[in-house]
């Protein structure tokens, strides 16, 4: 058997989306919380795409979601640029809810867990040319894609729609502030496996302190540690 490599020695995850997501991993941003939450034990990946539609990213599907990479959970994150009806970047709301078919069905074999996630609303003061009563639209197919899907749903739209603050939830109109960042983590989080059921990937640093450490990263010594450890014995 081979030696394991760096993206086989922990389970993978992949948060797939616009610009919402490539801007996720930023100080404050609601991937980094995600990451955070699950470090040492899954390798969180960014594959946001700035400006990117539903259009563009069903054909990303092979690259991003190869068939034979299967990851612990993924988010689906796309349709503020689709509801732009006066953008290059607008996807007519049928086409968004095929081309989203497409994306969740595949995404869906390759993760064992999938959250889709609304886009938020938009501050038409800001964005003149993007408009609450398209992005709301867009949610919605959204939130009837997940259920025709039976994935997880976050539907940050109507939940921030329904605030009087909700305003306060963007940095520029359109992306996520550090409040809209904490509340979609949150929500993210909240459907996600507890990092508590997870292993570790190795033993924590106690008990590797024996003039021998390659003895403790052995299956029959892992297997006796009091917690969940993961083992990487390449004769396994």
């Amino acid at each position: 058997k081979n030696p394991p490599t760096m993206n086989s020695l922990r389970p993978t995850a992949v948060l797939f989306g616009d610009s919402i997501t490539q801007y996720s991993f930023s100080p404050n941003g609601w991937g980094a919380a995600v990451a955070h939450k699950f470090q040492r034990k899954v390798d969180v990946v960014n594959r946001g795409f700035s400006g990117y539609n539903v259009r563009i990213a069903k054909e990303l599907l092979p690259l991003v979601f190869p068939p034979d990479v299967k990851h612990l959970f993924a988010t689906i994150f796309f349709g503020a640029n689709d509801a732009a009806q006066e953008q290059d970047q607008h996807v007519p709301l049928d086409k968004y809810e095929e081309y989203m078919d497409v994306i969740v069905s595949h995404v869906k074999r390759c993760a064992t867990h999938v959250v889709l996630i609304a886009p938020p609303p938009v501050d038409h003061e800001q964005w003149p040319d993007r408009h609450n009563r398209h992005t709301s639209q867009y949610a919605n197919a959204a939130k009837e894609t997940a259920k025709r899907h039976d994935v997880l749903f976050v539907d940050v739209f109507g939940d921030l729609i329904a605030r009087d603050d909700w305003k306060d939830f963007l940095n520029d109109g359109l992306h996520l502030s550090d409040k809209g960042n904490a509340f979609v983590g949150e929500k993210v989080l909240a459907l996600l496996p507890s990092e508590e059921d997870l292993a570790w990937d190795f033993p924590l640093w106690r008990e590797v302190l024996g003039p021998q450490p390659n003895e403790y990263i052995t299956k029959e010594y892992i297997d006796g540690l009091p917690y969940k450890c993961l083992h990487h014995n390449r004769t396994d």
